[in-house]
């Protein structure tokens, strides 16, 4: 299966776009939902973990286009798509120390 530079430059564009629009949360919280009050003291925590959500899912995004670019593209582009790996690899490290980063 040979996929194109330009898909995957596309894909690669529509993720992150996703990700920043906030796209792809299919859970409202109990904020979200007309009538129902959030228990005390978990809106506020809910608005913290916001950003938090954001890297988790770039993270997803991020490890699904590293699947994909790993085991679909079967054609290397001079270099190029091992160098657009081992770049997303690093973005996903530096995501998770962000995490761990903030949490201390």
């Amino acid at each position: 299966m040979n996929i194109n530079i330009k898909r995957i430059a596309a894909f690669t564009s529509l993720a992150g776009l996703a990700v920043v629009m906030g796209f792809g949360s299919t859970t409202p919280s109990a904020a979200q939902v007309p009538g129902v009050a959030a228990p005390a003291g978990r809106e506020r925590h809910e608005k913290m973990l916001e950003p938090h959500q954001k890297i988790v899912r770039s993270i997803k995004v991020l490890n699904r286009l590293d699947h994909m670019l790993t085991t679909k593209v079967d054609h290397d582009f001079q270099g190029h798509r091992v160098m657009a790996v081992k770049d997303i690899e690093q973005a996903i490290y530096q995501l998770k120390l962000a995490l761990k980063a903030d949490h201390k």
